[in-house]
Parts: structure tokens; sequence; C-alpha cells
């Protein structure tokens, strides 16, 4: 995958108080957990989870795959909005901006 541009990433992520907020297009019932792509025209990065939509099953997936990912306790996320939608808003709570990119970076494949 080609790198993202860093328009792309400022797009997906907002730097807050305490930390960073993401948003993400989550596609559950998929055959394997990871990150995408970036979609630039709803400005969210994309991601599938295994578990189903079903009883917070996927959102528990899609915050231990964030917790994977960025490297903080699934405690440390929030989900702001979209708890039953497929389009989430969440907090990385602990995390700087530049932790933030380089960890999407490199979960794209495409490290700085």
């Amino acid at each position: 995958m080609s790198r993202p541009s860093d328009k792309d990433l400022a797009a997906i992520l907002h730097t807050t108080k305490g930390g960073v907020v993401l948003d993400l297009e989550v596609s559950p019932g998929s055959k394997r957990d990871g990150v995408t792509s970036i979609n630039p025209w709803r400005k969210s990065l994309c991601i599938s989870v295994k578990a189903p939509p079903k009883k917070g099953e996927a959102n528990k997936d899609v915050l231990e795959l964030l917790s994977e990912i960025f490297g903080i306790p699934t405690n440390n996320i929030n989900i702001l909005s979209g708890a039953i939608s497929s389009n989430k808003r969440v907090e990385l709570a602990g995390i700087t901006m530049e932790h933030a990119k380089k960890a999407i970076l490199a979960a794209l494949g495409a490290d700085a």
C-alpha cells in the first residue's frame, strides 16, 4: 500500500487535552482483524474485526485491536460515538498525535 498523506492522517486524527480522537469505519464479521485502509472521503481509518455486530462483540474486538495497534491498554480507549454504528469516533487517552500517526502507518505497512 502507498503511504497515506499527512493530509489523510490529519483528517482522521484530532488532538484532545488527554490524547487523540480517531474516526473509524468498522467492518464486523470479517475474515480477519486488522487495519485495511484510510477512507479519504469519509475521513476515517477502515478496520475489520472477526466478531459479529451482536451484543457488543464487535466493539470489544475493536477496543482490543486498537489496544494492540497503539500499544495502550483497552481502558485508555473510549468509544465517544457510534457504539451501535459502523462509523465510530474513539478517544485514545495518553498518546500523542505523533505516536498515533506512526502506529497507523505501521499497521498499514507504510512505515515512515
